[in-house]
């Protein structure tokens, strides 16, 4: 896996335009499997919070987006819908679509939204926060709690 150390993009006087190559250079690296490429988006006190996970710092996040492949995903697409920045503070929200390739050949399209937010640093453009949610299901919901019987529960009351 060769990293490309050119990923966090140098900001001219368009930060959207900047936002959406960062969106681009993220899913080319997850598709081609440069996970180093996809973690160097990001600050080194970075967030990434695939679905229900938490990935805290670059080689969490690299771990973290490796894992999204080894369950199935493939073909990554994203799209910016929207963004905003003040000062330092860029926000941007969007959907993504790809493919769940399954061990038996079977594949399950998955569509979902994600948030970002990235520091602007003089030139240099960094995720520090970054959030997705899938459409679909990954786990199954937790059980309902039983309710007890309180009154067997209770011995000996007046």
């Amino acid at each position: 896996m060769a990293t490309n150390s050119t990923f966090a993009p140098t900001i001219g006087p368009d930060i959207e335009c900047a936002v959406r190559q960062m969106a681009t250079d993220w899913a080319n690296a997850f598709n081609r499997g440069d996970y180093q490429a996809v973690a160097a988006l990001y600050t080194a006190d970075a967030i990434f919070m695939p679905h229900h996970e938490v990935a805290r710092g670059p080689i969490a996040i690299a771990k973290a987006v490796a894992q999204l492949a080894e369950i199935g995903y493939t073909d990554v697409k994203v799209e910016v819908e929207w963004v905003h920045h003040s000062g330092e503070l860029v926000v941007s929200r969007g959907t993504y679509s790809g493919t769940i390739s399954r061990t038996d050949g079977s594949s399950i399209p998955d569509r979902g939204r994600w948030l970002t937010a990235a520091r602007l640093k003089g030139e240099t453009l960094r995720f520090f926060e970054h959030a997705i949610q899938s459409e679909i299901a990954l786990k199954e919901p937790p059980e309902p709690p039983v309710e007890s019987d309180v009154s067997a529960e209770m011995v000996g009351s007046d």
